[in-house]
């Protein structure tokens, strides 16, 4: 199979995706802005792979016509794809997000470029040009097309480059249990960066990187697909919906969620339930009165945290104490006064949430105490 063809198939194959992931979303239970505005702007990019796939069906009549429209409504859904990416980016730091009026505006540009597009820009109706060609053939005959085509792609920088250098600053700030959702989508906005940036050099030329640049949107929505899964964030899809769906039939109904939390913290705080390294979930729900099943619906709906990532906040926590008031004591006998099975998990966890080591923790502690003095 010539690679061209393979590269017309790949991005068909990225238009029947988008559908999917667009079909996904408008089925979820529970939507919000930040969901319409990833449907935007998936459906935009599945319309454009639709508009970009065309020559797989150069053997319909009147290809020529057909192929007018369909390339105008592409251009102008790749074009308000940039905004609507870039606003759905934008939005998903902002646990209540709304719609604001003036964030149209952003789709004004889009808007104009594709009334120029469809009232200036002429399509030669040469028969002797196949649908392979046909791109090509337009794009070297219209200087208003290049033009438009390029400050989309720099518009496309300009607000991803934004979009980037804000995740980036948040995810330097954040919590470690925030920060593998903040990078995510920093992979996310790289391939965006990465694939606009070899337009300028190998959009419209016959080798590997040119196809690459092709299959562009393809290999993203593969990407955002792969990645939604494992994080959930980025898109609110499939995951957290299954998530909620589990506990629909759970008793959580028939239990005091507050009583066992207020409980729950006094076996922590009061009996140091923590320090015993071979605690489980299974044993402190049969304390509580409760299911494993029961309790961990209340880590996930009430506390948005696992057992395990509660269970080391307490224990590195009182690490911190043992630190700080017993000078003499060694740190592995820190580690395993706080439950840790050994010395090296102790160092990773303590290092995850306050950033240094514990012996770096202990000498900062002193050299505070030293200037006090």
């Amino acid at each position: 199979m010539p690679i061209e063809r393979f590269a017309d198939i790949g991005v068909l194959f990225g238009a029947f995706l988008a559908l999917l992931i667009t079909a996904g979303q408008l089925l979820l239970a529970k939507k919000d802005q930040k969901n319409y505005l990833f449907i935007l702007t998936i459906a935009c990019l599945g319309l454009y792979q639709v508009s970009l796939s065309f020559p797989l069906f150069g053997h319909l009549e009147h290809w020529q016509e057909i192929y007018r429209p369909l390339y105008i409504a592409g251009m102008g859904a790749v074009y308000s794809s940039i905004p609507a990416m870039f606003l759905f980016v934008r939005s998903l730091p902002d646990s209540e997000y709304s719609r604001k009026g003036y964030r149209l505006l952003h789709f004004l540009i889009p808007l104009i470029a594709t009334l120029v597009l469809a009232l200036f820009v002429s399509f030669p109706k040469d028969p002797a040009v196949s649908p392979c060609d046909y791109y090509d053939f337009l794009y070297n005959g219209s200087p208003l097309l290049r033009i438009i085509d390029q400050i989309s792609v720099l518009m496309a920088l300009g607000y991803f480059s934004l979009a980037f250098a804000q995740f980036y600053s948040l995810t330097k700030k954040s919590s470690d249990e925030k920060k593998k959702n903040l990078l995510a989508v920093l992979v996310v906005l790289f391939l965006i960066l990465f694939f606009m940036s070899l337009y300028f050099r190998y959009s419209n030329q016959g080798d590997l990187l040119h196809y690459l640049f092709k299959l562009r949107f393809t290999l993203l929505m593969i990407c955002v697909l792969v990645l939604s899964y494992r994080y959930p964030y980025i898109t609110n899809i499939i995951k957290l919906e299954v998530y909620r769906e589990s506990y629909t039939k759970s008793t959580l109904a028939k239990v005091n969620v507050d009583n066992a939390l207020m409980l729950l913290e006094k076996s922590m705080e009061t009996d140091h339930a923590f320090r015993d390294s071979t605690l489980t979930m299974k044993r402190i729900a049969a304390d509580l009165g409760l299911s494993a099943h029961q309790l961990s619906e209340i880590f996930n709906t009430r506390l948005k945290k696992t057992f395990s990532s509660y269970i080391n906040e307490k224990r590195v926590a009182f690490a911190k104490k043992l630190l700080s008031e017993e000078i003499g004591m060694p740190v592995t006998d820190i580690a395993k006064e706080c439950g840790f099975n050994s010395i090296s998990n102790f160092n990773t966890l303590f290092k995850k949430a306050a950033g240094i080591s514990p012996s770096d923790y202990r000498k900062s502690l002193l050299s505070g105490k030293k200037k006090g003095l």
